[in-house]
């Protein structure tokens, strides 16, 4: 009868201790796991395929991943640019919470996925992150304003190119050039002394927009710095 009863209790503790493992490292949850990380590993479009083709919900699956600082970073990338593509809203709710992270690396990922989002949500978004401590995010969000046309953040994209923050040591940084392409692809009438004064900068790196922007302007084509320069100043002495 001791032997008996004995018997049941261990296997009432071992069935305890399988309900116990965690769903993540059972037999299913690992297989699932190994399925998700080999559709990361695709391109973007693959990518969405494979994970749309999972069971279960791939999207709390990702989630996870992405804010699992255990894994890997390209993997985390992976995880988090790919939401927005599965479920919009709940990828929305992911980049919200990317672009408030400490670290540089997914809110980088998460300013690169917001294209993927409602435009307006994107440009807002973006505008904020022209102000961003890294480099990175700052030069992802103005690429992001020229990809959604953010035309309507143009007098903030003209502070931020002479931004202090976009200066080392006195030197140019590359985003300077990267707001100056957005400029340029937003140039209008009335804009040509701006575009002047651009492609009188030191850096050298935004003369090629500042002459883009003019010939959008002027229906002029002048491929030296000097011709438009001298152009200008004509312009200026006819106006005295």
């Amino acid at each position: 009868m001791k032997k008996s009863a004995l018997i049941a209790i261990v296997c009432l503790a071992s069935s305890s201790l399988f309900a116990a493992v965690p769903r993540s490292l059972s037999p299913e949850g690992s297989d699932r796991d190994r399925m998700i990380k080999e559709a990361l590993r695709l391109p973007l479009e693959n990518r969405i395929q494979a994970l749309r083709a999972q069971p279960g919900d791939p999207v709390k699956h990702l989630t996870q991943i992405a804010f699992d600082k255990s894994r890997s970073l390209e993997e985390r990338w992976r995880a988090l640019t790919v939401l927005p593509y599965l479920d919009r809203l709940r990828g929305q709710f992911a980049i919200e919470k990317a672009l408030q992270s400490d670290e540089w690396y997914l809110r980088n990922a998460g300013t690169l996925a917001l294209p993927a989002l409602s435009r307006e949500y994107a440009v807002e978004a973006s505008a904020r992150l022209l102000l961003d401590p890294a480099l990175v995010v700052r030069t992802a969000a103005a690429q992001n304003l020229l990809k959604l046309g953010g035309k309507e953040k143009e007098d903030l994209l003209w502070q931020q190119l002479n931004n202090k923050l976009n200066y080392k040591n006195g030197q140019s940084l590359w985003v300077r050039r990267h707001i100056a392409r957005a400029l340029a692809e937003f140039a209008k009438p009335g804009n040509e002394s701006r575009f002047i004064t651009m492609l009188e900068d030191k850096d050298t790196r935004l003369h090629p927009e500042a002459i883009r922007a003019l010939e959008r302007i002027t229906g002029q084509k002048k491929r030296k710095r000097s011709d438009w320069l001298a152009w200008w100043q004509n312009k200026i002495s006819l106006r005295n």
